[in-house]
């Protein structure tokens, strides 16, 4: 960042420049004394569409952004190369899946305590995905019916009716059965862990 730039800022930085630079972490690290630790684009936030997860939650807790926030707090960001609304909806059924949430729990060594894991960058690029493009996604067009009920699930929100959502997850979670094409005793081993 070029100070300069900023001056409203670099005189904020400036007045606290003694508590900042206390952080020999950052700057055994090389970075300025004024820098953060792991600094993100403020273009990251300010997008049409963003999927947004908690670093530490119970189970799968993804959600889709559509008004721009900015995350205060350990979160993580994705931002698909495909950015339609349609692959953000697809994306979104999936990852909150149960198929999803037993491949997280089963294969990453992120449960840290009190049945709460971690859901870093790290575990969640090796997450199988099948694209919303994909043969199998295109097969009985299950990308589509996954996307419907996505959007269900985000009319219900939206109306506060909690009490379809339930239904609606099952619909969704059957989709993503099919289309992972597993058998009925792989889902009863997913349904019995997650």
């Amino acid at each position: 960042m070029q100070l300069e730039k900023y001056p409203q800022a670099k005189s904020y930085l400036l007045s606290n420049r003694d508590i900042l630079e206390r952080r020999t972490y950052l700057l055994e690290s090389g970075r300025k004394w004024y820098e953060i630790w792991v600094h993100q684009s403020p273009n990251d936030f300010v997008r049409d569409y963003k999927i947004v997860t908690p670093d530490i939650t119970t189970r799968n807790n993804f959600a889709l952004d559509t008004k721009s926030y900015f995350c205060l707090g350990s979160c993580f960001v994705i931002i698909l190369k495909d950015e339609t609304a349609e692959n953000y909806k697809y994306m979104l059924g999936i990852l909150n899946s149960k198929v999803l949430e037993y491949f997280h729990k089963r294969t990453s060594s992120t449960f840290i305590y009190a049945g709460r894991y971690r859901y870093w960058t790290s575990y969640m690029k090796d997450y199988p995905i099948i694209s919303l493009s994909s043969e199998k996604a295109k097969a009985g067009n299950i990308g589509r019916r996954i996307i419907n009920q996505v959007d269900d699930i985000l009319q219900a929100i939206e109306r506060n009716c909690r009490s379809n959502i339930e239904k609606i997850e099952a619909r969704l979670n059957e989709l993503v059965y099919e289309l992972y094409g597993l058998t009925d005793s792989e889902v009863d081993k997913i349904n019995e862990f997650v």
